[in-house]
């Protein structure tokens, strides 16, 4: 999925005048849902990714912070 879609492997890192993109290498997590949806994304608890990926029974979900689909791409 992550050769095809490079814009989503980055995590959002502080600059000195504004944040950027960087590459990020870890691997995402995929959870069972719970609480619910279009909430905070931390991503601290997230592998610093900044979406979500969530399923319920036959159901999955994502969820992307804006300035990875906002944003210029890659």
């Amino acid at each position: 999925m992550f050769c095809r879609f490079r814009g989503f492997k980055v995590k959002l890192k502080r600059g000195f005048f504004w944040y950027y993109f960087e590459g990020n290498r870890r691997t995402p997590f995929i959870e069972m849902e719970s609480g619910w949806p279009c909430r905070y994304i931390d991503p601290k608890s997230n592998q610093l990714y900044l979406f979500r990926v969530s399923y319920f029974k036959r159901r999955i979900n994502l969820e992307v912070f804006h300035a990875v689909t906002d944003g210029w791409g890659l």
